[in-house]
């Protein structure tokens, strides 16, 4: 290719440095052929995640694909294209070298198709770009860049609403970087000796735990920092982290209220967008996207195996909690109980199919705590009553309120008994045995009220007969309090 565009003709007899890179190559290119590639990449029965590492030079730019599964790393598609005659600056390269990798994840995914991809992660290099690619308005005049940003975001969401998988972008230091042996060229020898490296990526790929090298992100914002270093806000990844800690509040609505209004503000500030938040919590309400994302957390943490079943079954067992109770996924992603009651008119949806709430969480103990002291530290089932119809099921219902009773102070003063009581002896017989309503009856007469009669007020009184047996109240209206009118 630089041969092509210098000023000899093709006619000239080559020599001096052109002669010297040229044989250089054709010694490397008869050398490549000795060299052996194991065939096996992964396999299709378990899940794993698709790490793209992106990179670019003056000359050349790439990226390489690389399966990670079971804690094994392996190389499965890698493309490199030749950098534009027009010169263009470094950040511009690399943001191609994105761009190029966008591209190419349509036909990737595609032949992908029968593996369960759990997350996606971009991996470049260059701090600018990730700048670029994390923020609503790019600071830069480049009208090119802004142009492929723009692109970059519009295939990101083609492919998110496709496949449903979660997409996250990562700094990895140029040493980490398997794409920059596609970038800078190497001869023979060299790539040979870093074969493991091309071939595998980085030592820390190949973990079951893979732990991202640290760097100091002097380029990025506080804002886009966060997004880099934590998981992706309601993604629908396997480990999820909540925007406020739980351990925090001692109320569910108190740690509701802090998360809605973090939500508010990374919308204010266009972290989160309205429309991301419709396509991540189906509303645009804060307070409903705070309590709905509090859930997703608490599900993602008790319930992986349910989850994943729900969303591939394909070749497995389903867990008795999904059978047991009907379980299934609504469209803002929490996971549901189908009842029996579906026909029923008079309750709403979320009592008809209650979000799960797992045993031992410290959510489900908040929503409890909640809902004992909104029926006023009544017993077990006056408090599980009060979570049912606040649309929450639990696994072990019982088990659960009792925990969170049994504790309770003000239920402890209240039921504590200060004296030994006397035996139980049996009760009296007007107690036991059936009478006619109104045989026994008290009686009584109200205040004055004023009754409107024609055009004028009058005094009246009403006479009130109480059945002692049956507590059933009948009421008389008297002009008086006379013994005739009360006859």
């Amino acid at each position: 290719n630089k041969r092509s565009y210098s000023k000899d003709h093709w006619d000239e007899v080559v020599s001096g440095e052109d002669l010297k890179t040229w044989t250089s190559l054709s010694e490397d290119l008869s050398g490549l052929s000795l060299l052996e590639f194991p065939r096996y990449s992964f396999s299709e029965d378990d899940p794993a995640d698709l790490y793209l590492f992106c990179d670019s030079s003056k000359v050349a730019y790439g990226y390489a694909v690389y399966v990670v599964q079971k804690g094994k790393s392996n190389l499965v598609f890698a493309k490199p294209k030749v950098a534009p005659l027009k010169p263009k600056s470094l950040p511009t390269l690399e943001l191609m070298s994105v761009f190029l990798a966008f591209k190419g994840l349509f036909s990737i995914l595609k032949n992908l198709r029968n593996v369960k991809i759990n997350n996606i992660f971009i991996a470049v290099d260059a701090q600018v770009v990730l700048s670029w690619l994390l923020s609503d308005n790019i600071k830069t005049k480049n009208l090119y860049a802004q142009n492929r940003v723009r692109d970059i975001q519009r295939m990101k969401g083609e492919l998110v609403e496709k496949y449903n998988i979660p997409f996250h972008f990562r700094y990895v230091p140029t040493s980490f970087n398997p794409a920059d042996l596609l970038t800078r060229g190497l001869s023979l020898e060299t790539f040979t000796k870093r074969m493991k490296f091309w071939l595998q990526g980085p030592e820390w790929l190949s973990s079951n735990n893979v732990v991202w090298p640290t760097s100091d992100l002097l380029c990025l914002n506080s804002v886009n920092k966060s997004i880099v270093l934590n998981t992706e806000i309601g993604s629908i990844a396997k480990e999820i982290l909540p925007l406020v800690s739980f351990e925090k509040y001692s109320k569910f609505s108190k740690l509701v209220g802090v998360t809605a209004k973090v939500i508010e503000a990374l919308n204010k500030f266009k972290v989160l967008k309205s429309n991301k938040m419709q396509k991540l919590w189906d509303t645009t309400d804060p307070h409903q996207c705070a309590k709905i994302h509090v859930l997703k957390v608490m599900q993602k943490q008790s319930f992986p195996s349910e989850i994943d079943f729900i969303l591939d079954p394909r070749n497995k067992k389903p867990p008795d909690l999904v059978n047991n109770l009907n379980l299934f996924i609504d469209r803002t992603g929490l996971m549901r109980s189908n009842g029996r009651i579906g026909k029923n008119k008079y309750f709403e949806y979320e009592v008809i199919n209650p979000v799960l709430l797992a045993k031992d969480h410290l959510l489900t103990r908040r929503i409890i705590e909640e809902a004992h002291l909104q029926v006023k530290h009544l017993g077990i089932q006056a408090t599980l009553n009060n979570v049912r119809l606040a649309g929450f099921w639990l696994t072990h219902p019982y088990q659960s309120v009792k925990n969170v009773i049994n504790p309770c102070v003000i239920c402890q003063k209240f039921n504590a008994l200060s004296y030994r009581y006397p035996k139980v002896t049996n009760l009296p017989k007007h107690r036991v045995n059936f009478v006619r309503p109104y045989l026994h009856v008290g009686v009584d007469f109200t205040g004055h009220i004023m009754v409107r009669e024609g055009k004028t007020e009058k005094k009246m009184y009403l006479l009130l007969f109480t059945c002692l047996n049956i507590r059933s109240v009948h009421m008389e209206l008297l002009p008086d309090m006379t013994t005739g009118q009360f006859v």
